[in-house]
This record gives C-alpha cells, sequence and structure tokens, in this order.
C-alpha cells in the first residue's frame, strides 16, 4: 500500500464509489473490497462521510481517505509519505494508534519531518539528505547524535553562548522566553537531555555545523595577526646583525628590501585567509 504526499481522487465520485474503484483496481473480489472499504473508513473515522461525493471533503478528510485506500487488501509493505500533514491532533493520534495495531506483521516505511509521529510509532529512524542515508538507528541512538550538544537558555543570556549553534526553537514558559540550541562547541552551559528532533538537527546540521565552527575559528585568529609579524622580526634581526658587522651595505640593503616584500607577502595572505568577517 502507497500514500504519496499528493493525493487525489475522482471529485465526481463517492468517497464509497472512489475506495472500492481503488480495492478492484488492487485486485480484490466484491465482497473482500466491500469488506475492505468498510473496515478502512471505519478505521480513519470517516465511516458518516461514506456516501459524500470526494469535492464535498475536507482537505484533512481526504488525507484520512488516502491512509484508507493504503490499508485495502491488508498489504505486508505500507509507504506513507507525509500521512499527517493537514490532520488535526486527534486524527494524528488516531493514526498513530492505527499504525501501532497493524505494525507487528508489517514492513511500514513513514516519510515524515512530524517528530511527533517519529516519537510515537517508529523503531527505526534514517535522516536523509540529498537523496542519502546520512544516520540511521533506534530513537535512542538518533537521540544520542545530539548528547551533550542541546541547551536550553534564557534568551537574554544568548550573546554569552559560544558560536557555532544552531537555534532549533524558541518558546515561551512562566512569561520568560528560552532558546533550545544545538551546538557543537564547548558551552558555560549545562547541556539537557535530547530528543529525536535535536539529534535530526545535529545529524542533518553536521557538515554546517563544522563550516561555522571553521569560519569562527578563522574569524578570531584574525586577532593573533601580530604573532607572525614579531617571530619574523625575531628570526631575522641575528641576520641583519651579521651582514652589518661584515660592513656589506649592498648586501645588507638587498637583505632588508627582500625581507620588507616577504613580510608584506606573509601579512596580506595572513589577512586575506584570517581577517574574515561574518
Amino acid at each position: 500500500g502507497y500514500l504519496p504526499q499528493k493525493f487525489g481522487m475522482y471529485q465526481h465520485l463517492t468517497l464509497n464509489e472512489m475506495l472500492l474503484l481503488i480495492a478492484n483496481m488492487k485486485g480484490l473480489d466484491d465482497k473482500s473490497a466491500r469488506e475492505g472499504v468498510e473496515k478502512a473508513l471505519r478505521l480513519v473515522n470517516l465511516t458518516d462521510c461514506a456516501e459524500k461525493k470526494v469535492k464535498a471533503l475536507s482537505g484533512g478528510m481526504v488525507r484520512r481517505a488516502g491512509i484508507a485506500q493504503t490499508l485495502l487488501g491488508d498489504p505486508d509493505i505500507l509507504i506513507f509519505d507525509e500521512p499527517t500533514a493537514g490532520l488535526d491532533p486527534e486524527e494524528r493520534l488516531r493514526f498513530q494508534s492505527i499504525i501501532s495495531e497493524i505494525k507487528k506483521d508489517k514492513i511500514i516505511l513513514i516519510s515524515t519531518h512530524i517528530v511527533e509521529d517519529v516519537h510515537a510509532v517508529c523503531e527505526t529512524v534514517a535522516v536523509m539528505r540529498d537523496g542519502k542515508i546520512i544516520k540511521s538507528g533506534t530513537r535512542e541512538e538518533m537521540a544520542a547524535c545530539a548528547e551533550g550538544k542541546t541547551y536550553i537558555i534564557d534568551m537574554d543570556d544568548l550573546p554569552k553562548f559560544k558560536e557555532p549553534y544552531y537555534k532549533q526553537k524558541q518558546f515561551d514558559s512562566d512569561g520568560k522566553y528560552y532558546l533550545r540550541l544545538v551546538s557543537s562547541a564547548p558551552q558555560d552551559f549545562a547541556p539537557v537531555k535530547p530528543n529525536v528532533e535535536d539529534g535530526y538537527i545535529c545529524a542533518q546540521r553536521n557538515m554546517k555545523l563544522l563550516l561555522q565552527r571553521q569560519k569562527y575559528l578563522i574569524k578570531n585568529m584574525g586577532a593573533l595577526m601580530p604573532v607572525p609579524i614579531a617571530a619574523i622580526y625575531v628570526l631575522a634581526l641575528p641576520l641583519c646583525i651579521v651582514q652589518s658587522r661584515n660592513g656589506n651595505a649592498e648586501e645588507l640593503r638587498s637583505f632588508v628590501s627582500q625581507f620588507s616584500q616577504g613580510v608584506f607577502s606573509v601579512l596580506s595572505v595572513w589577512w586575506v585567509i584570517f581577517g574574515v568577517r561574518e
């Protein structure tokens, strides 16, 4: 059974007729089709809408009808693409209950961005980026990706929070505003217990966090520009003294000229690399 992200039905048919048509296309005989449609409508709480035209159904009802048609024929493999998008909280709970009821002897794949669905029904979680799986494991293993990297701080403390970080969400409690942040940088704040969503963010943003860390280091390394200058002068000073004592003015002038050009080149490269500002 398959529920695509964008699911549509013939608008001029009733819901019952539409589901019977799909059941027949799945190869069910008339008796099995009618029994299956009746059961599927009952599971998604659409029995009262069976004789309504598809065009009269709301978006949430159409989505539930899509879930119903996926269940027709009792398939061994079910694939749902954003199944709870557009559903109210009660119907989302109903979908989670359906999955929990039937998942024992089936393979069920759910593509979703709604973390509550993952928490409720998924035993194994896979995170994809650019068509490739970058992290997979149990819910606990996914949450562990953000272990020691998840923080909840008062919004007023954000200037004290060290970069790089990712703002996961903002919320208020008792009249105060807080931020939930994910960061791979050492912080002066105590981390909190991560959840699946924190692990997902950490897995998805891992490369970005690394790039941000590099930019952060580059930005702050700019303050160390005097270091190579001092090192070059310290190394070159004995050579200048030796040249002066030998009394060779021409060689000394040539050496000072080359030395100055070298210092200028080092400063230019240093400024290009470490003079970056966000």
